[in-house]
């Protein structure tokens, strides 16, 4: 096999079916998601697989909530990428300002603002 060396520390494969109710439209839906680990202990790739999925929900809901993400309907070549990766960085500079407010307040000085490095 080729790169097999790379490989050689792989000791589970790992299936997990998730199960998402939406209560707004009372529909569920199901996903089904495949992992590799050099792991072999299942409460230990659990608490990996919930730590990942918590940062990276946690991280989507700020920029959909303050930045509108999920709305955004850019398609065309790496525009999407392009547009998440500006606003990562905008949501970073955000943070940075420790005012008493939200994300979304805070980002309001964004606007019509320049940034200079």
């Amino acid at each position: 096999m080729e790169n097999a060396d790379k490989w050689k520390e792989l000791v589970s494969i790992i299936k997990i079916e998730r199960e998402r109710y939406f209560k707004a439209t009372a529909k569920k839906e199901n996903e089904t998601s495949f992992y590799i680990s050099t792991l072999n202990e299942s409460l230990l790739i659990a608490y990996g697989v919930r730590k990942h999925w918590g940062i990276e929900n946690k991280v989507h809901w700020i920029l959909d909530v303050a930045f509108n993400e999920d709305m955004s309907r850019k398609r065309k070549g790496n525009a999407a990428l392009n547009y998440s990766n500006l606003n990562r960085i905008a949501l970073n500079l955000v943070k940075k300002d420790n005012a008493k407010v939200g994300i979304k307040s805070r980002s309001k000085w964004l606007d019509g603002a320049t940034i200079t490095c």
